[in-house]
């Protein structure tokens, strides 16, 4: 049998009203999926910064000073990190200008001061300060690492004595 023009539009817009209908049944769910997810994430975030809390709660004081001066250590170490990509954007805008005192006004009050106008110079001293900026985050972050397997050996140390104590003390 023939079919006739209105049933094949009729079920072609069926088609792609299934078809749109789908894609927002997908739509929804993957949203309600991608809910699930973000509530699960942050309960996983919940909970390590609670086991964290739960582990710094079984050191001694002393330690747990210790630990939050590390912190604040690491934080001073992450803000120079930070500093370390910063100052290579004003420098290399600096170097790259074709004339820079003009480009810079600050910059040009800067070595102006210093009673510095050659090129050269400049770079000579942008270099210096990009170096001693470096050199001085490199030393940092040395002391930083020692400071900390420092902190985790007598950490370790803790919870060694105080599981061999434990064991010294336990009935036999």
């Amino acid at each position: 049998p023939k079919r006739d023009w209105s049933s094949d539009v009729c079920s072609s817009d069926l088609v792609s009203q299934i078809f749109f209908y789908e894609q927002g049944r997908g739509t929804v769910m993957s949203e309600k999926k991608e809910q699930k997810k973000k509530w699960q994430n942050k309960k996983q975030t919940e909970n390590i910064f609670e086991n964290i809390r739960r582990l710094l709660g079984l050191l001694p004081p002393a330690l747990q000073r210790s630990n939050l001066k590390l912190q604040l250590a690491m934080i001073f170490g992450a803000l120079l990190e930070l500093g370390g990509v910063a100052i290579f954007l004003p420098i290399f805008s600096f170097l790259g200008a074709a004339n820079p005192l003009e480009a810079h006004p600050k910059a040009a009050r800067f070595f102006l001061a210093l009673g510095v106008s050659d090129r050269p110079r400049m770079v000579g001293i942008l270099l210096l300060i990009l170096g001693t900026f470096f050199l001085f985050k490199s030393v940092y972050m040395a002391w930083l690492a020692w400071k900390q397997g420092g902190l985790l050996t007598r950490i370790r140390k803790y919870f060694q004595d105080s599981v061999f104590e434990g064991y010294l003390q336990s009935s036999y």
